[in-house]
């Protein structure tokens, strides 16, 4: 029997089977491997003696979400769309807001235990001559193991609110909790960013002291201790850190600086005087203390696991409730490839 979703065929339940399974109702996960919203929660879709047609086999389906996309509405599916629409309206206040993320090597994963390998920069063999085989150079690679922990946040509305509110009750909480996803993502990059080796900095705040001195430092020392082969591409600091950086007199007159302060976006931005290098403004980072460090090592390796989110109805509470989940685990890989300038804001 062909299903709703038109990916899965074989023998498998009917679809007032499936609905028994709560697993099913009122749930979606967002899968950041293929980018598509899916029935059901991700821990519960292994999935259950449903198989899958291949030329004249049928196999057993493994670690395969059930889409949600492009499939015939049903009165039983109210709560499954109510789920997405509250997940893509939390992803989309959350994502924006996922600043330190960029700061990292990102892996979309769809299991949370799982292990990537990390390349490390590869040499190739210059001008070869014609008929001599190149140099095989065996690549390097970092094995890095995840195993992804989760984040959630939950929404609820009681039926007084909706009823009495003259809006819609549900917004200033989706606003709030994108926010906060996002404010507990950033914090624990930090948490891991930040354990890497600190070099003493100047106050920036100090109009004669350079920035550029302590910057070109901490790249020579990841750089030296690559043999160039980690280019550093990043700066991350506190607002009030950047406030003393553009406002030095060092940095003024620097070219560039135009572009970086009507940059679209005030948490990104090229840094001025430093080409190829950009900066991450984020309030969850220690104020004192800059990072600096190579996204192509990589330094940073950011597992990006689903994010699920299921609607249930609290009906003895009088209420109805939506709970994100975020699976991911930020990871220092090469530790070589970032440094901690501190004591550049006083």
């Amino acid at each position: 029997m062909q299903s709703r979703t038109g990916l899965i065929e074989g023998p498998r339940p009917t679809i007032a089977q499936i609905y028994k399974k709560a697993h099913l109702v009122g749930a979606v996960t967002y899968s950041p491997v293929d980018g598509k919203i899916h029935w059901g929660l991700l821990s519960k879709l292994r999935t259950e003696g449903y198989t899958e047609q291949y030329g004249t086999k049928s196999l057993p389906v493994r670690n395969r979400l059930l889409r949600l996309t492009g499939q015939i509405m049903e009165p039983e599916d109210v709560a499954t769309v109510q789920a997405k629409d509250v997940l893509q309206e939390v992803l989309g206040v959350a994502t924006p807001e996922y600043i330190l993320r960029e700061i990292c090597q990102i892996r979309p994963l769809d299991k949370l235990i799982a292990r990537v390998d990390v390349g490390e920069t590869y040499e190739g063999s210059e001008k070869v001559p014609s008929l001599v085989e190149p140099e095989i150079v065996k690549p390097n690679l970092t094995p890095v193991e995840f195993e992804l922990w989760k984040n959630e946040v939950h929404i609820v509305v009681s039926d007084e609110a909706g009823m009495i509110s003259g809006h819609d009750a549900m917004v200033p909480q989706v606003n709030g909790e994108g926010s906060e996803l996002a404010r507990m993502e950033n914090s624990q990059i930090k948490e891991i960013a930040e354990t890497a080796a600190g070099i003493g900095g100047q106050d920036w705040g100090d109009p004669t002291k350079n920035p550029f001195d302590d910057i070109g430092g901490a790249m020579d020392v990841i750089e030296d201790a690559s043999k160039g082969k980690y280019a550093v591409d990043f700066l991350a600091a506190h607002p009030r850190a950047w406030l003393d950086f553009f406002s030095n007199p060092f940095v003024r007159g620097v070219p560039g600086l135009k572009q970086a302060l009507e940059s679209e976006s005030s948490m990104s931005f090229p840094v001025p005087g430093l080409p190829g290098v950009t900066g991450f403004s984020a309030r969850v980072l220690t104020n004192t203390i800059c990072l600096v460090g190579s996204t192509r090592a990589p330094a940073l390796v950011f597992g990006n696991g689903p994010t699920e989110g299921a609607m249930y109805r609290g009906e003895t509470g009088g209420y109805n409730a939506w709970i994100i989940r975020q699976y991911l685990e930020p990871k220092l890989v090469k530790a070589d490839a970032i440094r901690r300038l501190t004591g550049v804001h006083a």
